[in-house]
């Protein structure tokens, strides 16, 4: 396909398809979600092309920001928004948006769209064509005729649901694992909701179930299917894990799959049930978590043999199947990403060594569940081949110890699953995420029917001891207060069947009680956690109250020696260690116990109990859950960028080749690279910091000519070794970064430790809203250490307030493609220093930052230079008008403003030679304006004129948007030449560098300061009107003269009464002022004529032996990053 057009709202006559595809590539939005949303009104008309170049966005000024941000990181992006004067004219919008989408597919031969196989029938040109957008462009007005009539139109719709919504990648998967809180909060309000109903087993797993449903009522399985399909009726799906709970022996069923439905909730219910299997799954990714829950508590006091031997045997059960499972989850991903049948025959023998060697006491048969999810929830299909093809899997791990029993009494099973991410085994680097679910309790109890004698026995002696409802003698009430009593008699010690002890340190604290048992060296332990008031004494007794537990009685475990070991908890408690009190009649599998209490009560404990020893354990390692460091993030980011199996080859070498050095740069030098954009100021910040590191400064652009690339970094070595001590600054517009890094590492020479970039604004995106091509690649976090927006260089009072919108706009974009480093308004250059340049850069990360380079790679054209700075420059020798260049330039910048996006009557004609113009610095000797020049007095013009050879060069910096103010100092070939610098960004090597010489060179000519025209010389007769007026008023005033007077309108002369309208010195006035401005221009034109032969004022603009220099790196383009 030559390119993918994706529309929304009524310019795709509001498809769905259309706006699923939108989503899923600029909102973000994955899985069913995705599927059941609508695209917000505000994206309405907004449309995308990509083309195997470039990928282009038109979109409303609303959605500018939010656009700019979320395409970041895309390397090959036009965005094209109209300005606020279109979006306000109605029919010079739809012109804008007609004229982008017709210069987006034009030249394309093959089309993909998006259309849902219902909505199109059996003719989808048709369908096609009856979108608004295309219909435009058949418009005979603009003679392209009808879209589909010439290209080949692909239905993508069918794959898109197979095997790009299904897939995870890394953004789906960021948003499921943000998805992780709700059903963690759900799985929480079902453990309230049981705590409060205990006994009443119907709503044990309502608010699961409920979670489920209501999740899928916007996108049922059904759905999924039939879209992905292409068909309506498609059955319902068994699923399995689903949201469930199990009772007892019924907890077999666990290894079966079910339908869940809201008319019966999927539980069942056993008679003397000992435990129970809660399940509960995410409704939109499919992430799952399975427990097992006891409906007893583990206590021996008051419990019986019977129930001890059950409780035993489901806990070392449980034990089983969760060291197991986290083994599992533990494993490297390759053995469990595999095909299906390897995988569960391997699993299965790995569990049964675990359970041979380290639980040979467990009863029962082992079961491992092990089974992919989709990116829309639900299970993996045999025939979903190229879902198993990406890099990313969400897998679903259970393992179950079906048929315990104890005797010949059966229980039913015991259950432990979770949910990861990893990676596929196709990959060299393998990493997984903790378990998503590993916050979900993996252990909880209610007390049973047998638990209520013992936490009555212990409520009972707790009351005796405290004194409540026991006879304290006689005694008399106080009149004024009946409440308060006083006995007659010293009041007796109450009786202390507990033996708590007479010194009480806290009474009804709040406090947690955590119990659980280790399930290996690996795995951590199963801990459950209950909240509730404890009542301590001095002795080391401990009364602990929580609603699951009810009332028990324990001690705390000490070694005799007043050592205490104490964990940090919550709320400024500490976790000690304890255990039941009194003699424990079974074992209870390693039942471990600890409660929280404050640092006070800790202090007392380790005084009182000194010589006193009491058993069970010290250690509260088994508070900790065991798992490892959760590192797939970095690494889903990296396989995301290297696709097919050319990125093993990439891995290998980046993490195998020892190409990677701790340190990247060489002991003896350390150089800065200050980088940017043409325009941004960027040698002044070089200069700056190389004055404050008292570092010597190399304008690399002076050796980028036609020398090969090793002799350049062989003079860049000479020219360190001849002036470089510790520290060196370099700086260089011209060059890519990443090129540049690669270039001088490749020639062994790895010097540049600091990249720091700074850019302008209007010149970052000169173009509409368009960011500038390779603005991606002066601002990429992988080489470059800190990127810096410029400031207070727009001139033009006017702009002001367009150049101040940019600069938030490019500051949020390189905030967004840099994670939020190092990217600021220009700081001081202190701050630069002790910051960015304080900072090691990561060697892995640089090389990393540039997949395929260097390596033969059908992908590694993605990552070739798209587009290619290219700069002319045209050398002056001659006094320049800046007014008439100002205006000159302005045209042919506009000229580059219009050819970037043309209205649609334009759409057929040929580019512009300006095309992709964006940037004009001149430094020349120059005046402000020749008219202004010329017309200063005759001693004034001979003095500036003089003057002009020995004042300082003008500068000039022009941009589409506006005037920049010129930089204090030039790079080459301006710091030490004058002359002018037309820089262009060449999006394709169309353009005919012969051309765009001769039109800068035409241009730059007509620049010059030219001789005044030649004056007319004054008569009498043609003498300005004004003038004349003037002299006539001034005879007027000044009376007749000697023999004449006047009579209100007419001269007399008194000699023979001659009469005359006019003043009779008025003609003799009028030719002497004409004889002397005849006279002053003969002057003045000497003097012109004398100042245009000075060799400043030369009238060519280019001596013979003079040629305009195409600039850039040689003949080679330099990489650059489409952005």
């Amino acid at each position: 396909l030559a390119a993918v057009i994706i529309g929304s709202g009524p310019d795709v006559s509001f498809n769905g398809a259309n706006e699923v595809a939108l989503s899923w590539l600029l909102l973000g939005i994955s899985g069913r979600e995705l599927l059941a949303s609508t695209v917000d009104t505000v994206y309405s008309e907004c449309f995308v092309c990509i083309r195997a170049d470039r990928t282009y966005i038109f979109c409303k000024r609303s959605v500018q920001q939010e656009v700019v941000m979320r395409t970041a990181l895309w390397e090959a992006v036009t965005i094209i928004v109209p300005s606020e004067e279109d979006e306000a004219d109605a029919d010079k919008y739809e012109a804008l948006k007609i004229g982008a989408f017709i210069d987006m597919v034009k030249s394309c031969s093959s089309l993909g769209v998006f259309a849902r196989e219902l909505d199109t029938g059996h003719d989808l040109k048709m369908t096609v064509e009856r979108w608004p957008l295309v219909q435009a462009f058949g418009f005979d007005d603009y003679g392209h005729g009808f879209l589909t009539l010439r290209r080949h139109v692909v239905n993508l719709e069918a794959d898109f649901q197979r095997k790009i919504l299904a897939a995870w990648d890394l953004q789906s998967m960021l948003w499921a694992r943000s998805l992780v809180s709700k059903l963690q909060k759900a799985w929480e309000d079902a453990l309230l909701c049981y705590d409060a109903h205990a006994g009443k087993d119907f709503l044990a797993v309502s608010p699961l179930l409920d979670y489920f449903l209501y999740g899928r009522l916007s996108m049922t399985d059904e759905d999924v299917v039939a879209l992905r399909e292409g068909q309506t009726g498609a059955p319902a799906l068994q699923l399995n894990p689903a949201p469930r709970v199990l009772f007892g022996v019924e907890s077999d069923k666990i290894v079966l799959g079910i339908i869940p439905t809201g008319d019966e909730p999927p539980q069942h219910v056993a008679p003397d049930a000992q435990h129970m299997i809660w399940e509960g799954v995410d409704p939109v990714t499919g992430i799952a978590a399975t427990r097992t829950y006891l409906l007893n508590t583990p206590f021996e006091q008051g419990a019986s043999p019977v129930t001890s031997a059950k409780t035993r045997a489901l806990c070392r059960a449980y034990a089983a199947a969760t060291h197991c499972c986290r083994e599992i989850l533990q494993s490297r991903p390759s053995d469990l990403s595999c095909t299906s049948s390897d995988r569960d025959r391997t699993l299965r023998h790995k569990i049964e060594e675990i359970l041979r060697s380290s639980f040979t006491d467990v009863s029962g048969r082992p079961d491992v569940y092990c089974r992919e999810v989709d990116g829309m929830g639900l299970p993996m299909q045999a025939n979903q081949t190229e879902v198993r093809s990406t890099y990313i899997a969400l897998l679903f791990v259970r393992v179950s110890i079906v048929g315990v029993s104890e005797g010949n009494t059966p229980l039913g099973a015991v259950s432990y699953g979770d949910s990861i991410f990893l990676t596929r085994d196709r990959t060299t680097l393998e990493a997984a995420t903790v378990p998503l679910l590993a916050s979900v309790p993996s252990l909880a109890f209610w007390k049973g029917p047998s638990d209520e004698e013992r936490s009555k026995h212990v409520r009972t002696g707790l009351e005796t001891a405290m004194g409540v409802g026991l006879d304290w003698g006689r005694s008399v009430a106080l009149g004024h207060r009946k409440d308060v009593r006083v006995y007659l008699e010293p009041p007796e010690q109450p009786p202390d069947p507990l033996q708590l002890g007479e010194d009480s340190l806290d009474v009804a604290a709040a406090c947690q009680l955590a119990t659980g048992f280790c399930t290996g060296e690996n795995t951590g332990s199963v801990l459950g956690l209950a909240t509730g008031s404890c009542w301590t004494y001095a002795s080391g007794k401990v009364v602990v109250v929580t609603p699951r537990t009810g009332h028990v009685l324990l001690k705390i475990c000490g070694a005799g020696d007043g050592i205490l070991p104490a964990v940090n908890a919550a709320d400024g408690k500490v976790w000690v260690a304890a255990a039941e009190a009194g003699e424990p009649t079974l074992d209870t599998s390693g039942m471990k116990i600890a409660i929280t209490t404050s640092p006070e009560t800790l202090s007392v404990w380790r005084q009182s109990l000194k010589g006193q020893e009491a058993p069970g354990t010290l250690r509260l390692d088994w508070l900790e859950a065991g798992g490892q460091a959760d590192d797939f993030l970095p690494v889903a980011a990296l396989l995301s960028a290297l696709t097919g199996d050319e990125g093993q080859d990439v891995l290998e070498a980046t993490l195998n080749s020892g190409r990677i050095s701790a340190r990247p740069w060489s002991e003896n030098y350390q150089c800065v690279l200050v980088t940017g954009l043409p325009g941004s100021g960027t040698m002044d910040l070089a200069k700056a910091l190389s004055k404050v590191m008292r570092a010597p400064l190399l304008d690399m652009a002076a050796m980028w000519d036609s020398r090969s690339s090793g002799s350049r970094v062989f003079g860049l070595r000479d020219w360190l070794q001849a002036n470089a001590q510790e520290w060196a600054v370099l700086c260089d517009v011209e060059q890519d970064p990443a090129e540049l890094l690669q270039l001088c590492e490749s020639q062994g020479l790895s010097i540049i430790s600091h990249v720091v970039s700074v850019l302008e604004p209007f010149v970052a995106y000169p173009w509409g809203a368009a960011r500038h091509p390779l603005l991606l690649s002066r601002t990429a976090s992988g080489w470059v250490d800190a990127a810096f927006v410029q400031d207070g260089l727009v001139k033009n009072g006017k702009s002001s307030q367009e150049h101040h919108e940019l600069c938030s706009l490019l500051l949020k974009e390189m905030h967004s493609s840099r994670g939020g480093e190092q990217a600021s308004m220009r700081p001081l250059t202190g701050d630069i220093i002790e910051g960015a340049l304080r900072r090691s850069p990561s060697p892995l990360a640089r090389f990393l930052s540039r997949p395929y380079q260097g390596m033969s790679s059908t992908h590694g054209e993605l990552f070739q230079p798209q587009a290619k700075l290219w700069r002319c420059f045209v050398p002056t020798f001659h006094v320049l008008d800046f007014e008439v260049l100002r205006k000159l330039c302005a045209q042919c910048l506009h000229q580059a403003a219009e050819e970037f996006i043309l209205p649609p009557e334009r759409s057929s004609h040929c580019p512009s030679v300006w095309k992709g113009l964006f940037c004009i610095e001149a430094k020349a000797r120059a005046v402000d304006s020749g008219a202004s020049f010329w017309a200063q007095p005759a001693l004034e013009l001979q003095k500036a004129a003089e003057e002009m050879e020995i004042t300082a060069a003008k500068g000039l910096v022009l941009t589409p948007k506006g005037e920049l103010r010129p930089p204090q100092h030039w790079q080459e070939p301006l710091s030490s030449e004058l002359g002018v610098v037309f820089w262009w960004c060449l999006l394709d090597d169309k353009a005919s560098e012969d051309q765009l010489i001769a039109a800068a060179t035409a241009e730059i000519a007509k620049c010059g300061l030219q001789e005044p025209p030649e004056e007319i010389v004054w008569e009498v007769d043609t003498m300005p009107v004004s003038l004349r007026a003037k002299i006539e008023e001034e005879v007027r005033l000044e009376g007749p003269p000697d023999g004449y007077y006047f009579d209100g309108v007419r001269y007399i002369r008194q000699e023979d009464c001659g009469v005359s309208m006019e003043h009779p010195s008025f003609s003799g006035r009028l030719a002497c002022a004409a004889a002397k401005h005849n006279a002053e221009q003969v002057a003045r034109r000497r003097l012109i004529h004398q100042v245009m032969q000075m060799p400043l004022f030369g009238r060519t603009a280019l001596p013979s032996n003079a040629q305009p220099e195409p600039g850039g790196p040689g003949v080679r383009p330099t990489r650059g990053y489409k952005s």
